[in-house]
């Protein structure tokens, strides 16, 4: 095993990657809602949207973490 040298993020490096994660997670979860009405209509997406958003959320940090 490998030992790779890592270093500490400065506080605005953090911050850049938690606003890019929240926009990044927002595109995805725009996608999602007008794949949705898309799909199935603007009949019930107001109960839905909140769970859309939860699988943003979801997809995004799956596809982040496993890579």
């Amino acid at each position: 095993m490998s030992s790779a040298h890592l270093r500490y993020a400065n506080q605005l490096e953090v911050i850049r990657s938690e606003e890019k994660d929240r926009y990044m997670i927002s595109l995805l979860s725009q996608q999602l809602d007008e794949l949705y009405t898309k799909l199935f209509g603007l009949t019930n997406f107001h109960i839905y949207q909140s769970y859309l958003h939860r699988l943003s959320e979801l997809l995004y940090y799956l596809a982040t973490t496993l890579s």
